[in-house]
């Protein structure tokens, strides 16, 4: 059976233009000069007990949903603009959906986001279908990542996957809402335009998320697992849950694996880290190198030399 990723490798041999978080849709610049003017578009898709567990009211569903979508736009240094949402219903609870639809109106007040269409049909499987289109003045792909440069995240890791864990378990945990109402990062995507080379969310866990930066960039990457930022709730959660189900990794590896923090995954120029901070919160984890020769294997190791094994979110492997 083919992984998620190795599926969108083969649809790329026929449709070399995805990879990205987004795509372009329209470049204005040509038309006006106006750097500011480039059209983007991104299409996300969810489905109720797969991405959505029982402990997901419909409020969280539509937050969650429209959120996310909006990560990815974050993802290219855009800013979002407007939306179209469908989804597929079992039956006609019109409770579900006024609640499901406040979920979408609070995440799109707050981002500024106008809601200008979608469709409903009947399903067998609730799901969830999310196309967002922003813009942007530099349109940053996944491509970019040059050795040399510095790999940088926004906010802290580990935070969903620790509050995923306390709704698995039950355990009151500060992280729950980093799981179920996720916060995108579109306004350090927007000043981060004058300085990434690359970027990514991380919806798929750190290291699966920075493999597709290296893939795409050709590159290899150095990762020093203790500067990996971590919100003291994860250590917590990690430990707790650790008492009745002992734990096979390290926090930092459930950090690096761990999906859904809709942080900003980053590349940049050493010189440009000062300036870069004047205007973003991240921390600085690692750093992208040459390898020998890049064939399609991609290659992170820790600060001894030791090689990581990339592992995270696939939707078609459990």
């Amino acid at each position: 059976m083919a992984s998620e990723f190795e599926i969108i490798g083969r649809l790329k041999k026929w449709f070399p233009e995805i990879g990205d978080d987004a795509a372009i849709l329209r470049d204005k610049r040509q038309e006006t000069k106006d750097k500011r003017q480039i059209t983007i578009v991104s299409t996300d898709s969810f489905v109720v007990g797969e991405h959505f567990g029982s402990y997901f009211s419909p409020y969280d569903m539509g937050y969650k949903a429209l959120a996310a979508s909006i990560s990815d736009i974050a993802a290219c240094g855009g800013i979002p603009k407007y939306a179209l949402i469908s989804i597929g219903l079992k039956d006609g609870d019109i409770s579900f959906v006024e609640e499901f639809y406040t979920g979408i109106k609070d995440v799109a007040k707050a981002y500024g986001v106008k809601i200008i269409g979608g469709d409903t049909t009947r399903s067998n499987t609730v799901f969830i279908n999310a196309v967002i289109i922003g813009e942007t003045k530099r349109f940053i792909r996944r491509n970019g990542a040059q050795a040399g440069d510095v790999i940088c995240v926004t906010g802290e890791i580990g935070s969903s996957a620790g509050g995923l864990i306390a709704l698995q378990n039950k355990v009151k945990n500060v992280l729950t809402k980093k799981h179920l109402n996720p916060v995108p990062r579109v306004k350090e995507g927007k000043e981060l335009v004058n300085y990434a080379t690359s970027m990514i969310d991380i919806s798929d866990g750190l290291l699966i998320d920075l493999s597709h930066i290296l893939e795409e960039s050709k590159v290899g990457a150095r990762i020093w697992r203790t500067k990996i930022p971590i919100n003291e709730g994860t250590r917590k959660i990690v430990k707790v849950v650790a008492s009745f189900k002992p734990a096979s990794t390290s926090v930092e590896d459930f950090a690096m694996n761990g999906g859904e923090d809709f942080e900003l995954l980053f590349t940049i120029p050493k010189d440009k880290i000062s300036e870069a901070k004047k205007k973003v919160d991240f921390t600085e984890i690692g750093e992208i190198i040459q390898v020998a020769s890049y064939k399609s294997q991609v290659t992170i190791i820790d600060e001894k030399g030791n090689k990581i094994a990339v592992k995270g979110f696939d939707h078609f492997k459990r």
